[in-house]
């Protein structure tokens, strides 16, 4: 891995992303491999004998945690009520409105008028690029 890394800073302050932006970290375990993410900071570096070493931030994801928006991040963000966040974190954990319906009692209807304020609210139109628009928040 620490080769990888060096390999990634060593493309030079102009080098463009290429295939060597990330990296996969396997587990001795046999679980789901890390993905280390690199991306250059640039105007950042340390000067060392004479040169400037550039400077990288690795993101690490780890497939087996979810990292979900909490409800109140989101309703902030777009303005949403305590209802509508809670309802786009559960389609982000993969609930069906029939799902949330039947959890809270309510009928599918309600559920789908939640959605479509939630879909107003976020200016999407269908709830694919609703959850894909939600999936980009950090937890």
């Amino acid at each position: 891995m620490a080769a990888a890394l060096n390999d990634y800073l060593k493309g030079g302050p102009d080098a463009g992303i290429s295939s060597s932006d990330h990296v996969v970290a396997r587990r001795p375990s046999g679980r789901p491999a890390f993905v280390l993410v690199l991306r250059r900071l640039p105007g950042i570096g340390t000067v060392y004998e004479d040169s400037v070493a550039p400077a990288i931030a690795v993101f690490i994801s780890d497939p087996e945690m979810s990292a979900q928006p909490r409800a109140s991040v989101l309703a902030q963000v777009f303005s949403l009520t305590r209802r509508e966040a809670d309802l786009a974190v559960a389609l982000l954990q993969g609930w069906t409105l029939r799902d949330q319906a039947d959890a809270r009692g309510v009928k599918i209807s309600t559920e789908r008028s939640h959605l479509k304020s939630l879909m107003q609210k976020t200016g999407t139109h269908r709830q694919a690029d609703l959850v894909r628009l939600l999936s980009g928040f950090v937890a």
